[in-house]
This record gives structure tokens, C-alpha cells and sequence, in this order.
């Protein structure tokens, strides 16, 4: 799962120049830049992973209101 996931991440964050990390259920990370990140997303759940893939922006701020994700930064 999390290489979708992972996939998913790497492909909006080859859009952006902007350095941001996540930090997926399992522990592992993506960092779409170098240097220091401007913000951090934590997926707390392989749940919330699924709810983002599956319903885009919706499930992201879903999983954010119901506590399963973290965001950090700017």
C-alpha cells in the first residue's frame, strides 16, 4: 500500500518546488526537495493513506478533521 501511496506523494510533489515531507503509517518518508521542509504530513493510519488515494482532497482533509492525519509547518 504504501507505494501507492508514495507514488501518489511523489507525483504532486514533482510539481512543486516548495520542500515538504511526509511521513507515511509505516514509518517511512518522502521529501519531494532538498532543504528544509516548509510543512510536514503525517499519516497516523494505512487508513487514512487509503481515504487520501481514494477520495483525492476530500479524503485528506476527512482524515485530517477526524484526527487520523497530522499536518505540520506553513
Amino acid at each position: 500500500m504504501t507505494p501507492l501511496i508514495r507514488k501518489v506523494i511523489a507525483a504532486l510533489g514533482s510539481r512543486t518546488h516548495v520542500p515538504f515531507r511526509v511521513r507515511f503509517a509505516d514509518g517511512s518518508s518522502y521529501q519531494n526537495a532538498a532543504g528544509e521542509p516548509f510543512f510536514h504530513v503525517l499519516f497516523k493510519t494505512r487508513r487514512a493513506q487509503w481515504n487520501t488515494i481514494v477520495n483525492g482532497h476530500i479524503g485528506l482533509l476527512d482524515s485530517y478533521f477526524d484526527g487520523s492525519i497530522d499536518i505540520e509547518g506553513d
